[in-house]
């Protein structure tokens, strides 16, 4: 019984990597050729949206298991994480940058 324990967990972590890279390479494909459009605050809306659909589908409606909408959850939010990570890197950077100039003028 342990060892399919620690087979299913095994599985469930990759799952979860698996479901992280397609969200993250589907935000890409969508917005490969839009420059101007931030692919990051994207990726996190949609990743916001998806987490309220699972959500709804398991409370409201009851379509999903208890293990795929934690596995789900778990997904999403740390790819959520990922994503506000580098967007507040970015918007860090960008300050830095801004300041710099600031100091160049003076």
């Amino acid at each position: 019984m342990n060892e399919y324990k620690e087979a299913m967990s095994q599985y469930e972590d990759k799952l979860s990597k698996a479901v992280q890279r397609v969200i993250e390479l589907e935000s890409l494909r969508a917005h490969l050729l839009k420059f101007k459009v931030d692919r990051l605050q994207v990726e996190r809306e949609r990743l916001l949206s998806l987490i309220k659909e699972t959500q709804k589908k398991y409370i409201q409606l009851g379509m999903i298991e208890t293990r795929i909408y934690n596995n789900k959850m778990r997904s999403f939010a740390t790819r959520l994480s990922e994503v506000e990570e580098k967007i507040a890197l970015r918007e860090a950077q960008a300050a830095i940058r801004k300041g710099r100039r600031k100091l160049k003028k003076k």
